[in-house]
């Protein structure tokens, strides 16, 4: 078990469960968004290992998240 945890923040469901899928099977702990203003509060309060995140995404861009 790793023990890590990453945050995808992806607006397109298939992409989302792709990335999931894929680092769930690799042992894994994900986090997931569908928007900035969620990416945000999860990354305060959960504090991930690595964050995936989708640079272009309605009402909060992925490039605001970043700033």
């Amino acid at each position: 078990m790793l023990n890590k945890t990453v945050m995808i923040i992806e607006d397109d469901f298939l992409h989302m469960k792709l990335f999931n899928d894929i680092l769930e099977n690799q042992g894994y702990t994900t986090l997931r968004a569908s928007d900035g203003a969620t990416a945000l509060e999860l990354a305060r309060t959960d504090n991930p290992d690595l964050i995936l995140l989708d640079t272009h995404m309605p009402r909060i861009s992925g490039l605001d998240v970043i700033k």
